[in-house]
């Protein structure tokens, strides 16, 4: 959503560069990417600087300022010369610093914190335990409670039976993640997430995912994601949306504003809004390492 701030300025340009960043962003919007993949979107319009959960009062997300500026000299226009694709790139980069801040939460989801932009964003549960953990609870102490692992390690690159192994177990894990009462929640992965930089790992996945049993998983790539080892990690569409898993808070919309410097004649253009992504739930993904030795904070699987 843009919302424009400046209905009263005029310049013979304004409705050209408007059909510009409309366009732009229609474009955008149709296309599937990590934030409307991976993220639910539906939290739009929440209000404060911190997200908070009605049940537990925990913070949930923390949003931070997106501001961008373009100009049109005053020489570019007196001579007939425009750059159209500077409308263009003020909208890609909006939604490409959304799907970066949701493709960073993914990557450091064993820690309780990342850094984004010099700013450190707290990207904790709201128990404040980082996504991937062994030792996340479920009950109530006092009543049935335990804990349960959505971070595993096990030796799974070295061939593909190997990794159909580990992957079928891993479905099994997150399907018999328990909810507060102890029982299974029953949900079942469709999506697998890989990093970008294990080109020999890639051709497993792709050769496991034509097998029959595994045809209907979506298979995303994240560009920013390079590891020194074999890594991936499974999701449940249906469980991310029903748990309030990946989140994405659109707290301030993109607020477009344009106007004339009146010293020198340049047509400027700013925009501003303020967003952030959080974790409600940690049943609705796991992350698997390949490892023969155990990793720290990690359960083995056998």
């Amino acid at each position: 959503m843009i919302i424009y701030n400046s209905k009263n300025v005029y310049h013979p340009l304004k409705s050209t560069l408007m059909e510009i960043i409309e366009e732009t962003r229609d474009s955008y919007e149709k296309i599937d990417c990590i934030r409307s993949v991976l993220f639910n979107t539906e939290y739009d319009g929440l209000k404060g600087d911190e997200i908070f959960d009605e049940k537990s009062y925990m913070r949930l997300s923390e949003n931070i300022p997106f501001m961008k500026e373009f100009t049109i000299p005053a020489k570019w226009f007196d001579e007939s010369i425009m750059l159209p694709r500077r409308a263009a790139y003020f909208v890609r980069a909006y939604y490409l610093v959304q799907n970066t801040l949701c493709e960073l939460a993914l990557m450091n989801g064993e820690k309780t914190e990342m850094s984004y932009n010099r700013e450190k964003i707290n990207i904790s549960l709201p128990s404040g335990e980082a996504l991937f953990s062994k030792a996340h609870k479920w009950g109530e102490e006092g009543k049935a409670c335990g804990v349960q692992s959505n971070y595993f390690c096990c030796s799974f690159s070295g061939s593909e039976e190997e990794f159909l192994k580990a992957l079928r177990r891993l479905c099994g894990a997150l399907k018999n993640m328990k909810d507060e009462e102890g029982k299974p929640l029953g949900y079942a992965a469709e999506t697998i997430i890989i990093p970008c930089n294990q080109t020999m790992f890639h051709e497993q996945v792709l050769r496991t995912l034509c097998k029959k049993d595994f045809r209907g998983f979506r298979l995303v790539v994240l560009p920013g994601w390079r590891t020194d080892e074999p890594r991936f990690m499974i999701m449940s569409r249906k469980a991310n949306k029903e748990l309030s898993g990946n989140m994405f808070f659109n707290r301030v919309p993109l607020v477009v504003s344009n106007w004339v410097d009146s010293h020198t004649g340049n047509y400027i253009w700013n925009g501003r809004c303020r967003f952030g992504v959080g974790f409600g739930s940690y049943k609705h993904i796991l992350l698997a390492v390949d490892s023969k030795e155990e990793t720290d904070g990690a359960t083995p699987i056998e």
